[in-house]
């Protein structure tokens, strides 16, 4: 769950509520705060997943960067006043409350937005799709169910589900780019010139 001063359910859906909102998590001191550390953390991120697993170096910083994104709103904007808590299993209790979809804010939107670029930028630097679908779809889980744990949000079913709608909005509009990129790569040795033909 986003959390942003100000903002709450009762605020309706617009798009001016939606950029203010944006804007005010942006620009959270918190976020400011983390933000060369996660600048510098993605850089490595991208270069790792580069090196050891081939995946192009661009597209995974801006993958990396993406999920940054995701945990600075999940995490630090908006709770400058909570303290770290230690594990308490029993607020994953909230993961599981009754799923409730009428409430379409620009919070909502926002949870929805998130993941989009993550997604997608994650497909581009893997090429593989269903590979990037299987990270994302955990990654999800995982992040809201630490957010209770760790007690900086709710674990809210309607979060998870505007996560997950998100994920995979990314995740479709990847496919049919990436598939336009594979069809337009040459093969290296489709590239390269016979010797025999060098040679006369």
């Amino acid at each position: 769950m986003i959390v942003a001063d100000g903002f709450g359910p009762a605020d309706g859906l617009g798009l001016s509520n939606v950029i203010e909102l944006f804007w005010a998590m942006a620009t959270d001191g918190s976020v400011l705060a983390v933000l060369p550390f996660a600048v510098g953390l993605s850089l490595l991120i991208g270069w790792l997943a580069h090196r050891w697993l081939g995946f192009r170096f661009g597209w995974s910083v801006l993958a990396a960067l993406g999920w940054a994104g995701v945990v600075a709103a999940m995490f630090f904007s908006g709770r400058a006043d909570r303290s770290l808590s230690g594990f308490d299993l029993t607020l994953l209790r909230s993961c599981v409350r009754p799923l409730d979809l009428t409430r379409f804010d620009e919070q909502a939107v926002l949870n929805l937005a998130m993941y989009v670029p993550a997604a997608f930028a994650g497909v581009m630097a893997s090429r593989r799709l269903w590979l990037t679908a299987a990270g994302t779809t955990a990654l999800v889980f995982v992040l809201e169910a630490l957010q209770a744990l760790l007690g900086r949000g709710a674990c809210d079913s309607a979060d998870l589900v505007y996560n997950l709608v998100g994920a995979l909005a990314g995740l479709l509009v990847a496919a049919p780019v990436l598939m336009v990129r594979r069809s337009t790569d040459v093969p290296a040795d489709q590239t390269a010139t016979p010797m025999a033909d060098v040679k006369g």
